[in-house]
């Protein structure tokens, strides 16, 4: 595990990347949604995202979406990526994925990525990520496809550890937090972030 350096691997723990002392470290807050983006869900965005709320760098808030196919309005997909938030997959159908096989996360998880490129306009290289419906990964099978499909991180496992909180990990290695919703991955998927 020394051989694990940035930016392409992190070992799963509470340790600071770069080594940044606590007292330098500035507050990280990451804003995601969930499933389809349409009119009832667009005033919340409109509200949140709003030119006067910023960093304290002064640069825009922005979030991640994490996108289901079934009622997303793909002009509004359009609009919030332009407007500089990220999109990412969260299937074509929002089924439970802990049986799929292969095929099937492939058709579910780049399926969407592919639907977010065609309909929404997102450019198909800053579709980087994925979280499954209901937090329910699908284990070796799951991150085979996403390392195959060229995919950077996956967002789907929760970590009850956060006290401190864990920080990004690299897949390259086995993690020592306990599995919450199995199947968890078990095999080595190098350069994929959790």
């Amino acid at each position: 595990q020394k051989s694990c350096r940035l930016p392409d691997c992190f070992c799963a723990g509470t340790d600071i990347p770069g080594n940044i002392p606590v007292s330098q470290m500035p507050q990280i807050i990451l804003i995601t949604f969930d499933d389809a983006i349409n009119d009832i869900n667009w005033h919340i965005y409109d509200e949140v995202f709003q030119p006067h709320r910023t960093n304290p760098n002064g640069c825009p808030i922005r979030a991640t979406f994490y996108v289901s196919h079934e009622w997303t309005d793909y002009g509004q997909v359009q609009t919030l990526y332009s407007r500089g938030h990220e999109m990412a997959s969260h299937s074509v159908t929002h089924s439970f994925g802990e049986r799929f096989s292969k095929s099937q996360w492939h058709k579910e998880i780049n399926g969407q990525r592919e639907i977010l490129h065609l309909y929404g306009g997102v450019n198909m290289e800053d579709i980087r990520g994925m979280r499954s419906p209901f937090l329910q990964g699908g284990g070796n099978k799951q991150f085979e496809m996403l390392y195959e499909a060229n995919f950077t991180y996956d967002s789907t496992m929760p970590i009850f550890e956060n006290s401190p909180p864990y920080w990004p990990f690299t897949l390259d290695f086995a993690s020592n937090h306990e599995c919450m919703i199995a199947p968890c991955p078990t095999k080595s998927f190098p350069v994929l972030y959790n």
